[in-house]
């Protein structure tokens, strides 16, 4: 049930953008929520009047690939607040690759709001919670490979 609501929750802040952009700025970005709690995932879409050979932003910390769409002047992608960042504004660095210019910056704030979460405990037996000495080596071989999956951006076939 919680995470019909949490998806619900996502569709209802995709739907509902909040333009931004600086006047006599070539980059035009829009933010789905311009306030996210933790746990949010908000939707950064950048036009640029350039020639665009790709489109990269930072925040949290992390790198946030954006990808072209429709006739790719458009470029999108998903910010994913996690949970463990706390409230406070964060600066959100976009960086544009020019084609005949080169890389044109822009730096946004991402302010993310306090959310209280409940808090469940549960009480499991110890077979359930300790892992057998056997099964660590797969786990931890798995763990590495989904790691490297997860830090590896592809780009979508032309």
């Amino acid at each position: 049930m919680q995470r019909h609501i949490a998806l619900t929750v996502i569709i209802a802040v995709a739907c509902g953008f909040a333009a931004s952009g600086k006047e006599g700025s070539r980059l035009q970005t829009t933010l789905s929520d311009r306030s996210p709690a933790p746990g949010d995932v908000v939707r950064l879409d950048v036009i640029c009047d350039c020639e665009a050979a790709g489109v990269t932003a930072t925040v949290f910390g992390e790198h946030v690939s954006l990808f072209p769409t429709g006739d790719g002047s458009l470029w999108s992608g998903l910010v994913g607040v996690d949970l463990a960042v706390g409230a406070g504004a964060y600066p959100l660095t976009i960086v544009v690759d020019d084609v005949q210019q080169g890389p044109i910056a822009t730096t946004e704030e991402l302010s993310v709001v306090a959310k209280r979460f409940p808090v469940r405990r549960l009480r499991v037996p110890d077979r359930f919670v300790q892992l057998p000495e056997n099964a660590l080596a797969q786990i931890q071989n798995e763990s590495h490979r989904l790691d490297t999956l997860f830090h590896t951006a592809t780009r979508p076939r032309q």
